[in-house]
């Protein structure tokens, strides 16, 4: 099952200005899951060799940046992920909906991909 939240926490941290992406992480574990689903949803994807040792190793791709955008992310606090639903679910609530949708969406695809493969 996907943490929504944590997705966003993925993308959210790679809007930051330092990029960190595991800044919203009280724990990593599961974190390499949650950072696959924001590359396969097109939000994240992995920077290429890093030309200095402080360069982000994951970048919002312009749909990442739109949906930033579009759900206000950057008015979540620092601090962890797991904390965002109390006091932020205004923010939270419908970006993971959307992200919901998204993944469903793209798991309908794949499906009739590999349905009309056969």
């Amino acid at each position: 099952m996907t943490s929504w939240t944590h997705v966003l926490a993925v993308v959210v941290g790679a809007a930051r200005p330092d990029g960190d992406v595991y800044a919203h992480f009280g724990s990593l574990l599961g974190f390499d899951a949650h950072l696959a689903v924001a590359e396969e949803l097109g939000l994240v994807l992995p920077a290429p060799e890093p030309i200095a040792d402080d360069a982000p190793e994951i970048l919002l791709t312009d749909a990442g940046r739109a949906f930033v955008r579009q759900f206000q992310l950057t008015k979540l606090p620092a601090g962890r992920a797991n904390y965002w639903n109390l006091r932020h679910a205004s923010l939270t609530e419908p970006a993971s909906t959307e992200l919901a949708c998204r993944w469903e969406a793209l798991r309908a695809r794949h499906s009739s991909i590999q349905n009309g493969a056969s």
